[in-house]
């Protein structure tokens, strides 16, 4: 219930929230590899 509620969420300069298993499902997927990830809020990835 309170996700629901949060204003943050709906903060029009969000894309997404993804998980470490997302980004690991883009990587194979895409062909990626993460160049940066800072476990917090940000990721660069590169294609192998």
């Amino acid at each position: 219930e309170s996700f629901s509620k949060w204003y943050y969420k709906r903060d029009p300069t969000h894309v997404a929230f993804y998980s470490q298993k997302t980004f690991s499902w883009m990587g194979n997927k895409y062909e990626l590899e993460v160049h940066y990830d800072n476990e917090c809020d940000f990721i660069i990835f590169k294609k192998k």
